[in-house]
């Protein structure tokens, strides 16, 4: 992990080779004693005062210091690589030591008990240069940020945004979504939303929508095909952030939802609540047989308030709450409802869950059906009729519930389990 420091020392006069003193820059003697630091630094393998050097340099409101910052990101990518490497390695390690076990005890003899403390403290010393290292990163990603510097905007918008790592790219939108008085931060970040790299695209869509660029609503709408699903939820939320009451618009939500499911057709049908005033829980049929209704009505009337048609009367009022098991629900547990094809259920399995637990419909002894993963004989969303739990403390119901809900997914959802006591599990 150790770089030569004639190697450093050669690369930063490559990469700061500008003259100082510009107005709004630091003063040469300030700029090289930050300089000074970074060097030392990063000639070395003592991530805290890699750390403090690059708290320095964020600082700085000098355009010399944004391609070291840039710089800095990669070079603590690639010793978190080495750091996570030998981190798995002692891992490794530590399961490797023979032991014998009896209940949950395990006996270790004297010499394997060494080497177990020996990987333990060296795990440790990893853990913490990571979290240190990974820190370094965030810091010098958010040092492009609180630039006023002319030099130092214009590195931002022209070499920024330019930058071949993405997580620089995101420091940089993030900046410019920071500058007020620059014709080119609206333009920029607009462009931004083109992107190749999917992090730089969501974290556009969200600058766009805090700084209320509708004017960017083609690119948005066409975000809502892009092929990572992050993209696409973030694109919903903007769009129903912006509350565009226009025909291109609904025509766009309706025509996602229909080629979604899960969580992502819920994100539709929730921007077309707040668009239009109704709700059809993510029933694609249904918002489609709604739309060839009202489509011709239903546009963007001058002073329309949400839920009005175009002629300013009331839109279409929604229909009842489907009752469970219709196709707007994949699971429910403990009432908590989803359509999510992707589930992941976090589970308390400490000693307080022995405790007694108090229930309202089934009594707790009647023994469930073993579940399988294969679904239960009725309709995805329903929920089987499998008894009730099998005793009466908080476990037994956090199981029973747990059951129950796992064989209401339908065949093609995904799923997984965390549990957790003082240490977790999946």
């Amino acid at each position: 992990m150790r770089m030569k420091g004639a190697a450093v020392a050669v690369l930063v006069s490559f990469l700061l080779a500008a003259p100082g003193g510009a107005a709004g820059e630091m003063s040469d003697q300030d700029w090289k004693s930050v300089q000074n630091a970074w060097n030392a630094a990063f000639q070395g393998d003592d991530a805290r005062e890699m750390s403090d050097a690059v708290s320095r340099l964020a600082g700085a409101d000098d355009s010399r210091a944004l391609p070291l910052l840039a710089h800095t990101v990669k070079i603590a990518n690639s010793k978190l690589t080495a750091a996570s490497k030998k981190e798995s390695e002692a891992r490794k390690a530590i399961d490797k030591i023979p032991f014998t076990q009896k209940g949950e005890q395990r006996t270790y003899t004297s010499e394997n008990m060494e080497k177990l403390k020996a990987f333990q403290v060296a795990l440790k010393e990893l853990q913490e240069a990571i979290t240190i290292l990974l820190n370094v990163k965030r810091s010098a990603i958010g040092g492009f940020t609180r630039k006023s510097d002319k030099k130092a905007l214009d590195w931002l918008f022209k070499q920024g945004l330019g930058n071949p790592d993405w997580e620089v790219r995101v420091g940089v939108v993030e900046a410019i979504l920071e500058i007020k008085d620059d014709d080119r931060a609206e333009a920029s970040l607009t462009e931004a939303l083109s992107d190749r790299a999917p992090q730089v695209r969501v974290a556009a869509l969200s600058a766009v929508s805090a700084r209320g660029l509708k004017g960017a609503k083609p690119k948005i709408l066409a975000l809502l095909k892009d092929k990572e699903w992050e993209v696409v939820t973030t694109a919903i939320e903007v769009i129903g952030d912006f509350e565009l009451k226009d025909v291109e618009t609904i025509d766009a939500l309706i025509e996602g939802l229909c080629r979604s499911e899960g969580r992502i057709a819920e994100d539709y049908d929730k921007a077309l609540e707040r668009i239009t005033g109704l709700s059809y829980y993510g029933d694609g049929k249904l918002w489609q047989k709604w739309w060839k209704d009202n489509r011709e009505k239903y546009g963007p009337a001058p002073g329309a308030k949400q839920g009005e048609g175009q002629d300013g009367g009331p839109a279409p009022a929604p229909p009842p709450r489907p009752e469970p098991g219709k196709a707007h629900v994949t699971a429910s547990f403990f009432g908590i409802e989803t359509k999510s094809h992707n589930i992941i259920y976090v589970l308390d399995v400490s000693g307080s869950m022995a405790g007694p637990a108090a229930r309202k419909g089934k009594e707790p002894g009647k023994k469930g059906p073993v579940v399988t993963g294969e679904g239960h004989k009725g309709k995805a969303g329903e929920e089987p009729d499998d008894g009730g739990p099998t005793g009466d403390t908080k476990l037994d119901f956090v199981k029973y519930e747990l059951k129950k809900s796992i064989r209401m997914l339908p065949a093609k959802a995904w799923f997984n389990i965390i549990f957790y006591s003082d240490q977790f599990e999946v």
